[in-house]
């Protein structure tokens, strides 16, 4: 249940739809349910925090600099009006300025001699032109405690910007339905932990404001809420009251200079059908600062035992890479020992061979051309549910993290709480988290999602030399960012270097599989195993010297298509079982959803993983993957992969090399497992062939593209680049 939807009539919806089965635990998450609010607290518009469109001073051989008052630790946008459409932007950079550095500068707007006062942030970042040929340059960021100022400098005062403006960061969930009210009353919500910032989406609480809600409480109901405040130094303390039918069940003020979370679990009776539960704030009496509270991811929780469910997927990880697949180095031991304990997939199959698009099918349960995420930072429509949506609505908790690699995870789905790790030298591991993970599962049924990036370039692996020595200079203990941006075409590396290059993946695949074996301990020793559903998988796989590509995923063929799956849950899902049959991640959702709750949604296009594995016809069921606006569409289906590529997609250009492909395109999975020599196909077997794909193509432009809320806001994608995260290739590719 989403906000946006008659908040009434999906309650009576829910209710319904359990009459024909065993009810289901049922739990609300407030911040989706402010349509079917009975009160709502009043909130002003942002205002602009600072804002110059005055002329720069004359100064060719200097540089310009005008400066803004910032709250410290509070998160802006800053902007600056470009004059052209295609203006240069990297001259304009914002820095962070102290107090002194202020009284140092003077008035603002001045030119500046010299080196520029206080200490870089970075460059803005230009967007595209605007439907009036203008464009801005801007950057998303925080200062630090002791900083009270930003300053744009304009090298050579060139008129380049004519307007200059400072915004507060509103951090609205981008997932929310984007009205009035959600983006008025939702905040996404950052903390600062030892590890990284924990991200969670929280109700703006002001004094005075109060929300209320009528609700059908579930069984044995608990509210989970967190007391905090907004980001900022300038903070008041607050008083913080819930009550339910009128009696009050918390009253507490929390400090101005409380840091974090005041996490809050409070026993519900069920005194009334339905029950009238208030959210209030007061102010507190002469207190200073400024008062913004917030109420971090109320929700209401039903009892239940169903299992954990802890999803890991590994990027760029090729399933013939592993020797529990196979392959004749011993890459995966601990996958060997999960695949005894569990069900092996043999041919399964991601949904794109880009990361934002695999796992956004692997969350939705849907194909990118069906729900029109077909592109990077393409958001869901927030009316359709993905897995942590559906399992939050049956009393899960649900956590993502810490390292969500590319994409921090707050941007793909509405977790409980979603924590990106810090920027560190090497690769991220989850092992800092565990403790935590464990202890929310023993608390109660937990969805938790790791994502591991060993596997994905650049590979540092912790031991370089694991599968042999380097036998030249070159990527003797790495592969850098730099090395794939370098050497693109497979033609510019050496046979010697591109043995190197597999050495280096192998062993950085053994890394990874490292950090399944210390999960899956920590798992056993806290008595977990038993109640908990276990899935490793991975997004895409990787080329590795081949289809002319040194290292990559960009061409959508079996080493990038085909990828690990694997299953554990003891006495549920058959243990030392290998399973031949195509399956693909869109078959996930259901399979989990049929596993939890003893139903699968009947809207979504895979299948139930467990049918598939008892032996189950499947009606020739093709698996697809790509789609969507100008990209490629595989099919697998009759022993066949047909490969459809439009025009704008024939030609792969790879620096001084390009790869061709054929308008469509056939191979045997199975006797060509890296797809390297093309089928000729009889004309019954291609005719054939088009119908099925034809057939599938009309079937999601009949369901319609439902992705067409936009994309991840412009302070979203900023907080990305600058983190590192879009630097990727220029064609869009991860």
């Amino acid at each position: 249940m989403r906000a946006g939807r008659s908040g009434l009539l999906a309650l009576v919806g829910a209710v319904c739809a359990c009459q024909s089965h065993p009810p289901a635990p049922k739990a609300y998450r407030l911040v989706e349910h402010l349509a079917a609010a009975r009160r709502l607290p009043a909130v002003a518009a942002p205002a602009r925090l600072f804002s110059y469109d005055g002329p720069l001073p004359s100064g060719a051989s200097s540089t310009c600099l005008v400066v803004a008052p910032v709250e410290a630790r509070r998160f802006f946008v800053a902007r600056a009006r470009l004059r052209e459409p295609r203006a240069p932007s990297a001259e304009l950079a914002l820095r962070a300025l102290t107090q002194a550095d202020v009284e140092r500068v003077g008035p603002s707007p001045r030119v500046w001699e010299g080196p520029p006062p206080g200490t870089p942030l970075g460059e803005c970042a230009a967007t595209r032109p605007s439907s009036a040929g203008r464009s801005v340059c801007q950057r998303f960021d925080r200062l630090g405690r002791r900083f009270t100022a930003v300053a744009w400098t304009v090298p050579g005062c060139a008129a380049t910007a004519e307007a200059f403006e400072l915004l507060d960061a509103q951090l609205s969930d981008d997932r929310s339905d984007p009205s009035a009210l959600s983006s008025a009353l939702v905040r996404f919500a950052p903390e600062f932990t030892t590890t990284g910032v924990n991200w969670r989406r929280a109700l703006v609480a002001r004094p005075g404001g109060a929300y209320e809600f009528s609700l059908a409480l579930p069984r044995e109901p608990e509210l989970w809420v967190a007391l905090g405040h907004e980001q900022g130094v300038d903070r008041a303390p607050l008083r913080f009251v819930v009550k339910q039918d009128g009696k009050t069940v918390l009253d507490e003020v929390w400090p101005a200079d409380q840091e974090g979370w005041g996490e809050r679990r409070i026993a519900l009776a069920i005194a009334s059908d339905p029950s009238r539960l208030e959210l209030q704030v007061f102010p507190v009496a002469g207190a200073r600062g400024v008062p913004r509270g917030l109420w971090g991811n109320p929700r209401v929780l039903a009892k239940t035992d169903a299992p954990n469910v802890l999803l890991i997927t590994v990027d760029a990880l090729r399933a013939d890479h592993l020797s529990a697949y196979g392959y004749g180095r011993p890459t995966s031991p601990a996958l060997e020992h999960l695949a005894r304990a569990g069900t092996r997939f043999t041919r399964a199959i991601a949904q794109s061979d880009t990361t934002w698009m695999s796992l956004m099918a692997l969350l939705s349960g849907r194909y990118p051309a069906e729900s029109g995420v077909v592109a990077r930072g393409d958001r869901l429509d927030p009316e359709l549910a993905l897995l942590p949506d559906r399992l939050a609505a049956l009393g899960y908790d649900t956590f993502a993290g810490t390292d969500l690699g590319t994409y921090p995870p707050q941007y793909l789905s509405s977790f409980d709480e979603a924590e990106r790790a810090f920027n560190v030298e090497g690769k991220i591991s989850p092992f800092p988290k565990l403790d935590e993970v464990l202890g929310r599962m023993r608390r109660r049924p937990t969805f938790a999602w790791v994502h591991l990036e060993h596997t994905h370039y650049p590979l540092v692996p912790r031991v370089p030399d694991r599968y042999g020595p380097a036998e030249g200079p070159r990527f003797r203990t790495a592969y850098t960012q730099e090395d794939h941006e370098a050497n693109a075409s497979v033609e510019q590396l050496t046979p010697a270097e591109r043995t190197r290059l597999v050495d280096l993946y192998d062993s950085s695949v053994n890394d990874a599989d490292d950090e399944i074996r210390v999960i899956m301990e920590h798992l056993v020793a806290a008595d977990l195993e038993t109640r908990t559903i276990v899935i490793v998988t991975a997004d895409h796989g990787e080329l590795l010297a081949e289809h002319h590509l040194s290292l990559d995923h960009a061409v959508p063929l079996a080493p990038v298509l085909r990828v690990p799956l694997i299953m554990t849950w003891p006495d549920h899902v058959p243990a030392n079982k290998s399973v031949d049959t195509p399956v693909q991640l869109v078959d996930l959702v259901p399979t989990v959803m049929r596993l939890v709750s003893g139903d699968a949604p009947a809207d979504l296009p895979g299948g139930d993983l467990m049918s598939i594995a008892a032996g189950e016809p499947q009606a020739d069921r093709p698996v697809y993957a790509g789609g969507g606006a100008g990209a490629p569409v595989s099919q697998y289906w009759r022993g066949i992969h047909f490969l459809r590529v439009p025009a704008e997609r024939r030609e792969l250009r790879l620096g001084a090399t390009s790869v061709h492909f054929d308008a469509e395109q056939a191979f045997d999975p199975v006797a060509d497992p890296k797809e390297e020599h093309p089928l000729t196909l009889t004309a019954e077997e291609l005719a054939q062939q088009r119908r099925m794909l034809d057939r599938a193509i009309e079937s999601w432009r009949a369901a319609g593209v439902r992705g067409g809320r936009g994309r991840v806001s412009q302070a979203s994608i900023e907080a990305l680049r600058q983190a590192g995260y879009l630097q990727g290739r220029a064609d869009g590719k991860h």
